[in-house]
């Protein structure tokens, strides 16, 4: 995690950042057990230049959005439901408001 915090897009083994989106889209409950660690990453996220989260694969800026909601809000008023649960999910686009 150490290095993660350090170099947030790491090339872990199979491309720039991978590191990150698995660290991100482990499931919620992991993240309940370490909230330091989890809201360093946060700050690290908020942190990463548009340009190289642009830089990521597809989907991957909407992972990181959801992660930092998740961890930002006691309520997933934030971050789409399905996210919420499942971080994957969050690339489905939720519906408009009506």
């Amino acid at each position: 995690m150490c290095l993660l915090i350090e170099e947030p897009l790491l090339d872990a083994y199979f491309y720039e950042g991978d590191l990150l989106l698995a660290a991100v889209n482990a499931p919620a409950s992991a993240w309940a057990l370490l909230p330091e660690l989890g809201a360093r990453l946060r700050a690290v996220i908020t942190t990463l230049p548009e340009v190289m989260v642009a830089g990521l694969p597809r989907g991957a800026a909407e992972d990181l959005a959801c992660f930092v909601a998740r961890l930002e809000s006691p309520t997933p008023s934030d971050c789409c439901l399905r996210c919420w649960s499942r971080p994957r999910a969050c690339r489905t686009p939720s519906p408009a408001p009506t």
